[in-house]
């Protein structure tokens, strides 16, 4: 979407819909994170990262443009024209009259584990089907949304008319349907059995033969506007596309030796550079995006998104702490080969090691280890300092003589209790504890005790 575009859909969704600033986040900056979570099917997480938003922010913000959008529904959804008795257009001129076209499509969606049986299409997935009108060019005209993938179209065309607010055609007007939907008035279906799809009329040995096949040629290619339109709106609105099961729904990107080198000179770059690593070996937020200006600056032609970058990182980090603890004292029967920066070890050893991210990294060159140990700064942990009671007791302070007990045999050790006091120990544990209990009684009277007021001293 360019700039005038987002700017006159701001100013619509201000003076019509009536969609207004809050105190931290204005109109363009909402619409803004709107769209890019349409676009893009990306989740709140990955918004909060690029617009430096809280998710419950975002969260409340994109319910407030999606309520907006839809009070908008009336400038938006167009008025069909009917095909005129003198149009040229080679798809419309056989159709006088005709509205447009519709028909169903399927969007996947995210449904409670008791409901996916009524949301699960013929093909097995878990999708709504939706009810689309549009007129000749592409506009819609009505749509209809939220019935269960199971529910076949011809039910869903019958709810869409019997509705008050529902789809309403004109009397001696209509709209073409395929062979899915009735034929009934103000509604063209194909002739059944007969050839229909576009591809098989292709050839002069396929050309039609009788009247039917010649309406059935001309038919859907006029009842195919309603598949482009789908086509573009599924393809500019990548959250119509699928569900959302990655932090991003951008193109898999294969990574080539040049981008990932580039990657790691950039995050070293990025560390050396200060203010972006902080002391517990994290990166501030929008490092990402300024890693991607980086890349992009190193390589020419690299549009790397900053998306794509982060399941890159994450990858490198998981495999450079696998190597690191391979590495360390705790793992026993692993080598390092530092010309080639493989770990090396016997394969029985390296399969008894249950680590996840170490799959595949037997004798596989690391080419990055020192620059990404460098990066990732902090070690894992290592248990260095973990002790248990024996251990510390086994402990023998460096710098101090320990003492032995038979070394001065003529010291005289005093009593634990004084020879003169007479009492044995179970006299003087009682003793100390009505001592005790005393303290405390003097202790809780004094408290009562307030400051301004006199003591009766009985005089």
């Amino acid at each position: 979407m360019d700039r005038r575009c987002f700017a006159i859909l701001c100013h619509l969704l201000r003076t019509i819909a009536g969609l207004t600033s809050t105190e931290v986040v204005d109109v363009e900056e909402m619409v803004a994170m709107f769209l890019h979570i349409l676009a893009h099917d990306v989740k709140n997480r990955v918004i909060q990262r690029e617009f430096m938003r809280s998710g419950e922010t975002i969260s409340c913000h994109f319910n407030m443009v999606l309520l907006a959008v839809i009070r908008l529904h009336e400038e938006l959804l167009k008025k069909p024209q009917p095909v005129p008795n003198e149009c040229t257009d080679q798809r419309w001129r056989w159709f006088e009259n005709c509205l447009g076209a519709l028909d169903g499509t399927y969007i996947k969606v995210n449904v409670p584990a008791s409901d996916r049986a009524r949301y699960r299409t013929r093909k097995g997935e878990v999708a709504t089907n939706v009810l689309g009108v549009c007129d000749r060019k592409g506009d819609f005209v009505y749509v209809l949304a939220g019935w269960e993938g199971s529910a076949a179209d011809s039910r869903i065309l019958r709810d869409a008319l019997s509705r008050p607010n529902g789809l309403k055609v004109p009397k001696g007007y209509y709209y073409l349907v395929d062979a899915g939907y009735p034929n009934p008035e103000g509604f063209l279906a194909p002739y059944r059995g007969q050839r229909y799809h576009l591809q098989e009329w292709h050839g002069p040995e396929n050309a039609p033969s009788t009247s039917k096949e010649f309406f059935n040629m001309k038919h859907p290619s006029a009842r195919n506007v309603i598949e482009r339109a789908f086509g573009v709106l599924k393809g500019r609105w990548a959250i119509l596309r699928g569900n959302m099961t990655s932090s991003s729904r951008l193109p898999k990107h294969t990574w080539t030796k040049e981008e990932e080198v580039g990657l790691v000179e950039c995050l070293v770059e990025l560390v050396n550079a200060g203010g972006w690593r902080s002391d517990n070996g994290t990166f501030r937020p929008g490092y990402l995006n300024q890693l991607a200006r980086m890349m992009a600056f190193k390589i020419p032609g690299c549009n790397i998104h900053a998306s794509t970058i982060d399941s890159r990182i994450k990858l490198m980090k998981r495999m450079f702490h696998a190597l690191a603890e391979m590495r360390g004292p705790n793992c026993s029967g692993f080598g390092w080969n530092d010309e080639k920066k493989c770990i090396i070890a016997e394969k029985e050893v390296f399969d008894n090691w249950s680590h996840p991210a170490a799959k595949g990294l037997l004798n596989k060159s690391f080419v990055h280890y020192d620059e990404l140990s460098y990066v990732f700064g902090k070690d894992p942990a290592t248990g260095g300092r973990a002790e248990s009671f024996t251990d510390i007791g086994s402990n023998d302070p460096a710098g101090y003589d320990a003492f032995a007990a038979d070394a001065v045999p003529d010291t005289d050790f005093p009593p634990m209790y004084s020879p003169g006091l007479n009492m044995s120990p179970d006299d003087l544990m009682e003793t100390r504890t009505a001592r005790v209990s005393e303290r405390r009684n003097v202790s809780s009277g004094s408290k009562r005790k307030r400051p301004g007021h006199a003591i009766d001293s009985g005089t």
